[in-house]
């Protein structure tokens, strides 16, 4: 199972990292998924040694101080004892989304982090199954031949199906669009 950094954040946000703990010894990452988590890690260091937080102006005039969120370090920690696997740049330059359109070409149009198209890169070359919450990269996944899956697959390989619900119900009331609860008539 290849982890993209899109489940990371929302298992981190949801305080469920510990949904990975199953799997721990079949996930997959690309080294660039550390290097990314790495840098926000930095960024926020530094960001932290200016000022405690960022300065939000209100509607109504009023500012008010937002901390800066801390939570990427948590990501860290999970993600260690993951397998890592290093994408070359020849490989980034060699994926090809459709016949005629490169990969790396439509990610950095959009300027798009290169660890997400390592994921697709490292889920293809190892046959692994994508977990990914990102509906675009999802997308790509199913154009490259490349078996996906989101969140809801953790939820449905738990034992505990209370704990399984109660997961549901917490996302379904979420902006998570990807619902858990399936209608069967």
């Amino acid at each position: 199972i290849v982890v993209s950094i899109s489940t990371l954040v929302i298992l981190c946000q949801m305080k469920l990292l510990s949904l990975l703990e199953t799997f721990r010894e079949k996930i997959i990452i690309p080294e660039s998924v550390v290097d990314f988590i790495l840098t926000r890690i930095k960024n926020a260091r530094e960001s932290q040694a200016i000022s405690p937080g960022k300065i939000l102006e209100l509607e109504n005039g009023n500012t008010c101080m937002i901390p800066y969120d801390s939570s990427i370090n948590e990501i860290y920690e999970c993600v260690q004892s993951f397998q890592v696997e290093y994408v070359e740049n020849q490989e980034r330059m060699e994926i090809k989304l459709f016949e005629n359109i490169e990969a790396e070409l439509l990610i950095s149009s959009f300027n798009i982090d290169k660890s997400q198209l390592d994921c697709l890169i490292v889920a293809k070359k190892t046959n692994s199954t994508l977990l990914c919450d990102d509906f675009f990269f999802r997308q790509i996944a199913d154009f490259m031949h490349i078996e996906n899956v989101n969140l809801t697959y953790l939820i449905y390989n738990l034992q505990d199906k209370e704990k399984a619900f109660q997961i549901a119900l917490s996302l379904s009331e979420t902006n998570y669009i990807y619902s858990p609860f399936i209608y069967r008539s």
